[in-house]
C-alpha cells in the first residue's frame, strides 16, 4: 500500500547534511534550515541533524529553540556528546547558569570520553570559578583522552597553557602554546604572541 515506510537512503542523508552545513557556514540560513527540516522528516531519529539544526537556531539567536533541538538530539542518540556540550554552552553564556553548564559539560565527558572541546569548556568553567586544580585534571584527562590531530587538541593546548600561566608556570605554558600555535590557524596568532609574553616574563 501506499502507507509503507520507504527505505531512506543514508549516503544521501549525509551528503544533504554535509550541503546544509556548508550553507550554514556561508550564512545561507534559511536554505540551510529547510534541508535540516527536510532530513528530519525522511529521518527523525537522526541526531546530528538535530544538533546542526540546533547550531543553526543558535547562530541566528535562539538559544530557546536552540536547546530544545539539542535536547531532542541528546535521546536520540545516548552517547553523542555534542549537543550536550552545546546545551552546556547556552545554560553558560544565555541562561548564566554554571552550575547546570557543569553537569551538561560533565555528561558530554560520560557519554563521548574523546569529545576534547566538552573538556576544554568545563576546564575554563572551573578557571573561571578558581577551581584551578580541579581544571588541571579535567584539561590534562581531555589531553590523554583525545588524539593529537583531533581539531580540538589545539584548543585544549591553549586552555592548558592559560591554566598554567594563572598557576605561574611559565615553562609549562610556553610548552602548551607552542603546541597550541602548531594546531591554530593564524587568526589566534595575536593572542598567543601575547600569552606566550606573559609566560615567558614569569619564566625568566
Amino acid at each position: 500500500s501506499m502507507f509503507i515506510e520507504p527505505e531512506v537512503d543514508r549516503e544521501w542523508v549525509e551528503s544533504f547534511n554535509e550541503l546544509a552545513m556548508q550553507q550554514l557556514s556561508a550564512e545561507e540560513v534559511e536554505e540551510a534550515r529547510a534541508k535540516f527540516e527536510a532530513i528530519l522528516i525522511a529521518v527523525p531519529d537522526y541526531a546530528l541533524a538535530w544538533n546542526n539544526l540546533g547550531i543553526l537556531e543558535l547562530y541566528a539567536g535562539q538559544p530557546a529553540v536552540a536547546d530544545s533541538l539539542f535536547g531532542r538530539s541528546a535521546r536520540e542518540d545516548p552517547t553523542y556528546g555534542a549537543p550536550r556540550y552545546w546545551r552546556a554552552t547556552i545554560y553558560e553564556f544565555d541562561y548564566g547558569n554554571p552550575d547546570e553548564a557543569e553537569r551538561l559539560s560533565r555528561e558530554a565527558i560520560r557519554v563521548e570520553p574523546e569529545f576534547g572541546f566538552a573538556y576544554n569548556n568545563l576546564g575554563v568553567l572551573l578557571m573561571e570559578q578558581q577551581r584551578l586544580d580541579e581544571a588541571v585534571a579535567i584539561l590534562d584527562a581531555g589531553r590523554a583522552a583525545v588524539p593529537a590531530d583531533d581539531e580540538s587538541s589545539p584548543f585544549l593546548a591553549r586552555t592548558s597553557g592559560r591554566l598554567a600561566l594563572a598557576q605561574g608556570r611559565g615553562e609549562d605554558a610556553l610548552r602548551f602554546f607552542a603546541e597550541a600555535r602548531a594546531g591554530l590557524d593564524t587568526s589566534f596568532w595575536p593572542e598567543l604572541d601575547s600569552l606566550e609574553a606573559d609566560a615567558r616574563a614569569l619564566s625568566d
